[in-house]
């Protein structure tokens, strides 16, 4: 329980991060992985997090942001739902509905729309024939690393997402 100390150029030392490295996912490879991937129970969509490595904690594309590709199957529905992190959105294929905060908004293919911190969302797939694809900015790796990330429950109550600490 009792703080610690650090000496101050330890500490601008250990602030060092290592350099971001670019990346590049390849249509074919996400269409596969996507089409590989099960509905997730929390969105009702099919849904990846593309990350620059491999390494199993990574998060986003650094500290801050991360990039989630979504597909709804011909008339899928996501759940309504609404948490402490924005969205940006980019409409790569096919033609939907959002409700955003109660109002109805339609997309299609090279559209973008946002979406702030706490406005209950969906994504709708107005397809019967063709599956909808969108990516999705959004800062939660910044909202989970410095404790702050929540979610509103379907009961209306709100979830603090945090790991349970260890105290060594």
């Amino acid at each position: 329980m009792n703080g610690h100390f650090l000496a101050f150029a330890r500490y601008l030392a250990r602030s060092a991060q290592p350099a971001g490295r670019p990346a590049i996912w390849r249509k074919p490879d996400v269409d596969a992985a996507l089409s590989a991937q099960p509905t997730s129970p929390q969105r009702l969509t099919r849904a990846l997090a593309l990350t620059p490595t491999g390494e199993p904690d990574a998060l986003g594309l650094n500290g801050s942001i991360s990039l989630i590709v979504q597909a709804l199957g011909p008339g899928e529905q996501g759940r309504m739902h609404s948490h402490s992190f924005w969205h940006l959105y980019f409409v790569l294929k096919g033609r939907g509905a959002s409700q955003l905060g109660g109002e109805l908004i339609t997309w299609a293919a090279g559209d973008s729309f946002y979406v702030p911190a706490w406005m209950d969302h969906d994504l709708q797939n107005l397809s019967n024939t063709e599956d909808a694809i969108v990516y999705s900015a959004q800062n939660l790796p910044e909202q989970a690393f410095t404790g702050s990330l929540m979610r509103k429950e379907p009961d209306g109550g709100y979830r603090h997402i945090v790991a349970q600490a260890t105290d060594t």
